[in-house]
């Protein structure tokens, strides 16, 4: 990790522990200077009274004139000037710039001038110097503190050098209170502030600050994201969510001090790779997050794939008991802000959403945030809203029992998507293949998780229990009135073109237009995905397999109209692009 990066994630996590303090100086800061205008305007007062001889119109006017100017310079000097000053420094507010040393001088200044007009060394007066000295030293520390009231110093030595060449009385004993009573002020107080600042520095530095790693921690993800996703005017952003495959048997297998040393490097690689584009977090034991301000969707996507790859191909395990026999990969989800949620949680929980899915699916990949639900509840209308809300708890049920479904059914619906919207299917139509599509595999409630998750080849009465989904699935839909259209798409998806499919073993054109539809859909994602006891094949192979299998496994006028079109692209990534289901999903 280089340590330019390391010193700007100080910086940045140090700006987050002042803003607190930032807020109540600039509460502080008008008061301040309002109590001391107005000893100033008291004293200016004195030396030109406001008088008038009569009470004319005019005179009452030109009186009322002179109050308004002072009240109006008044409100200038203490709101106005910090909202200037904030425009200069933005979140950087404890810090001095050029306009306090400017605005420093030039109150000394000038209440060095009221000083000298108002009696010199026996003015009554020089307290006005104390609220100064006071504010610079809250606002920056006991150096300027110090300062403030070195300069103080000088003007009332300056006033007695004064009063000495003209031969008058010299206040030597009470400037010299004033000035002890000043410098112990700023001393004491400016201590105070420099010890609060450190120790803020330092609680905040543990409280949001992974010690392992030096990357924040998914507290401060939560408070910047909060920050970010209310502030006034936010700008748009993708937060990016990260968990390593397999670091729990890692652990197991290498200890937890080596699981240490490699959060720590892939730590390392992360920042490196992300570099100026956003700010990196450790949200988990073994996941990581990056806000990315910078860029487009396209842009934060090519920086996920830049980290899945640098993670793969710059991280190398060396084994030599021989208990590692893996790449060390990553699996990425993202969201988008406002796209995807408009709130902390909203993101989160999306990103969250489609890292699971990386990880489930296959593992070392990136996902962003999909969900058909989000378009199949756009084009449910009132008297649908029970059926939805019942396809919503069957999906839960069936992604939590079987980890390959999950996802599979989303591709296969936008695979059935793009066949029917090339076939010229009526949006009805279409609509209820989509709803089938979906819940193509329902049916596996019925069946039990071991037979589901099985990682080898199924027995003969396994596969007698798995062959019968699309009957279950098919009487689960039967249940809701809504759905009695989409079961030809979940009875048939597993019949093929030769009559050697299941349940039914039909043929040809005597399988319902959906059941074809669905069966090349539902081939062309288990041929390219990976599964839990065959690999996947590449995509230009499962192009092949399809076309091979035209009149043998599948409808040949629909083969040929799906494989010209994926022929236009190189992997099944661009098929799954948001311009892809915006154009064929509805």
């Amino acid at each position: 990790m280089s340590s330019c990066l390391i010193n700007n994630y100080r910086v940045l996590y140090m700006m987050y522990s002042k803003r607190e303090r930032q807020r109540k100086i600039a509460e502080m800061a008008p008061v301040v200077r309002i109590f001391a205008t107005i000893y100033c305007v008291i004293s200016l007062i004195y030396l030109f009274p406001l008088e008038t001889t009569s009470y004319s119109t005019f005179s009452i006017m030109l009186l009322s004139l002179q109050i308004i100017g002072i009240l109006a310079i008044l409100f200038l000097f203490t709101i106005g000037f910090e909202q200037f000053r904030g425009k200069f420094t933005g979140t950087r507010a404890n810090e001095p710039i050029i306009l306090d040393y400017a605005t420093l001088l030039g109150s000394f200044i000038f209440l060095s001038a009221i000083i000298f007009v108002t009696g010199g060394n026996q003015s009554p007066y020089k307290i006005l110097f104390l609220p100064t000295i006071l504010f610079y030293t809250v606002r920056f520390g006991q150096k300027w503190g110090l300062a403030a009231s070195g300069i103080t110093a000088f003007t009332l030595a300056a006033t007695n050098v004064a009063a000495f060449a003209q031969d008058e009385a010299l206040n030597l004993e009470l400037d010299v209170v004033f000035v002890g009573i000043y410098f112990l002020t700023s001393w004491l107080v400016g201590s105070m502030v420099d010890m609060e600042r450190a120790i803020s520095d330092r609680l905040s530095r543990q409280v949001n600050v992974d010690d392992l790693t030096g990357l924040y921690n998914r507290r401060f993800l939560q408070e910047e994201l909060k920050r970010k996703t209310e502030e006034d005017n936010a700008a748009s952003f993708a937060l990016i969510m990260m968990g390593l495959d397999y670091f729990k048997y890692f652990n197991e297998t290498r200890g937890h001090q080596a699981g240490d040393r490699l959060l720590v490097e892939v730590a390392g690689v992360i920042v490196d790779t992300v570099g100026e584009s956003g700010n990196v977090f450790r949200s988990g034991s073994d996941e990581f997050a990056v806000i990315v301000d910078k860029g487009s969707r396209e842009e934060a996507l090519a920086l996920a794939e830049s980290i899945r790859e640098n993670i793969k191909n710059n991280i190398v395990i060396l084994d030599k008991e021989g208990y590692w026999d893996y790449d060390l990969t990553a699996s990425l989800g993202l969201a988008f802000y406002p796209a995807d949620g408009s709130t902390r949680e909203d993101l989160l929980n999306k990103a969250e959403q489609a890292l699971y899915k990386a990880k489930v699916i296959s593992g070392n990949k990136v996902e962003t945030f999909f969900s058909v639900l989000e378009f199949l509840k756009a084009q449910v209308d009132a008297s649908e809203e029970e059926m939805f809300n019942k396809l919503t708890a069957f999906l839960a049920i069936i992604n939590a029992r079987d980890s390959y479904t999950y996802g599979h059914s989303e591709r296969v619906l936008v695979y059935a998507s793009i066949i029917a919207t090339l076939m010229g299917m009526p949006p009805p139509a279409k609509k209820h293949l989509q709803y089938g599509a979906y819940l193509h595999d329902i049916g596996k409630i019925e069946i039990d998780r071991t037979i589901l998750n099985n990682p080898s080849s199924l027995s003969d009465s396994e596969w007698e229990i798995m062959s019968k989904h699309p009957l279950w699935g098919a009487n689960i839909a039967r249940q809701i009135k809504a759905l009695n259209p989409a079961i030809p798409a979940i009875l048939y998806h597993h019949e093929r073109y030769d009559g050697k499919g299941y349940p039914f073993n039909m043929s040809g054109k005597e399988i319902p237009l959906e059941g074809r539809i669905m069966a090349l859909a539902d081939s062309f994602d288990a041929m390219t995905i990976e599964r839990p006891y065959r690999k996947a094949i590449s995509y230009a192979e499962a192009i092949s397999e399809l076309e091979r299998n035209k009149q043998v496994q599948f409808d040949p006028e629909i083969v040929d109209l799906f494989t010209d079109f994926l022929k236009r692209y190189q992997n099944v990534e661009q098929l799954l692009t948001p311009k892809i289901r915006e154009n064929y999903l509805f």
